[in-house]
């Protein structure tokens, strides 16, 4: 798609180039309206595609690494980007199917159906205690050492089926946001104590 897309750049430079000769020239200016609306058509074209590919690739990371490495806040900003210019781009095209559109479409809402429980596990107040009870409500034994094993978000959905979960873990996850909220504000009295 880039190499396509630099071919079209270097044929818009020489249109222009072609229209400041008869400009010099003082030529009537040939109509090439079409080739601004291929422009526009080719540019929401593009923008699709590039979507695509970097979304899978993002969607890959988001559920095949290490989901304790990954931040949380910005999966969900990037879904929501691109549920965004996916609004946006089916606007633009107007009425009728795009196949490509449409499975971008499908990858995106797939990961919108996750959101919740992206934000609940991906909470920075989730301490190893609770994934223990993650893992407990998963009915499943959660790993020595979470931290250095990690976990894949593909694994919780696939194997523990947490996505039938997300009402006990985003129980878990506002509980450890409650305690996170309580040892900061301990510390904050411990502070003011020593002072």
């Amino acid at each position: 798609m880039e190499k396509l897309e630099q071919q079209f750049e270097k044929s818009l430079e020489k249109i222009e180039q072609f229209r400041s000769f008869e400009q010099t020239l003082g030529v009537e200016p040939a109509d090439i309206r079409q080739v601004d609306e291929f422009k526009k058509k080719f540019d929401n074209r593009f923008k699709i595609w590039s979507n695509l590919e970097t979304f899978t690739t993002f969607k890959q990371t988001w559920y095949n690494n290490n989901f304790l490495k990954q931040n949380a806040e910005n999966i969900i900003q990037k879904v929501n980007q691109y549920n965004k210019d996916n609004i946006d781009l089916k606007m633009k095209l107007g009425k009728g199917e795009d196949k490509v559109l449409d499975l971008l479409n499908d990858e995106v809402r797939a990961v919108v159906g996750h959101k919740n429980l992206i934000q609940a596990l991906g909470s920075d107040a989730m301490k190893p205690r609770h994934w223990q009870k993650v893992y407990a409500c998963l009915e499943a034994t959660a790993p020595n050492n979470l931290d250095a094993v990690g976990v894949t978000l593909q694994e919780l959905i696939d194997e523990h089926k947490a996505d039938k979960h997300i009402s006990e873990i985003e129980d878990i996850s506002g509980c450890a946001q409650g305690e996170k909220s309580i040892e900061e504000t301990m510390k904050a009295v411990d502070i003011r104590w020593q002072e």
